[in-house]
């Protein structure tokens, strides 16, 4: 064997390690995108309704709720930062990722902003929204009959 083929092979072994290392550090970097829609169970208390929503790993301040007459939007804006260093080739890999994930949930009544609470307790979410009663009952007149 001679001194170019080990340079070759070594070159090689070099490039095959940059080419793991990126490959894994996409695998990590895409698997960071791949969180699913967050599921929603929606319950009826009676004077209430009680939205719960399970969101692991997330803060209060990534959580944006807003009524838009009969509808809930709930919006999680998610930013994760992945960083790999790989001392042996020198090489650092730094990624971001930003993602909004986002339901919308309709309603048969109007929601009031100012009766609605939200909580968020470890990683459950709970949203209560009062029902509306939007009956109004309208008297009927009888109309009285000229002599």
């Amino acid at each position: 064997m001679n001194k170019k083929d080990d340079h070759h092979k070594s070159f090689l072994h070099v490039f095959q390690e940059m080419e793991q290392f990126i490959d894994e550090s996409f695998r990590r970097f895409h698997s960071l995108l791949e969180r699913q829609i967050f599921p929603v169970e929606i319950k009826d208390q009676g004077e209430n309704i009680e939205v719960a929503i399970l969101l692991q790993d997330i803060q209060p301040e990534q959580i944006q709720l807003e009524i838009i007459g009969h509808h809930l939007r709930i919006s999680i804006h998610d930013d994760a930062i992945y960083e790999q260093k790989n001392d042996k080739n020198h090489m650092t890999i730094k990624q971001r990722a930003f993602q909004k994930r986002e339901r919308i949930i309709p309603f048969p009544f109007p929601i009031s902003a100012n009766k609605t609470t939200a909580t968020l307790d470890k990683d459950h979410l709970v949203i209560i929204i009062p029902k509306q009663e939007n009956k109004q009952i309208i008297p009927v007149n009888k109309i009285k009959e000229l002599d």
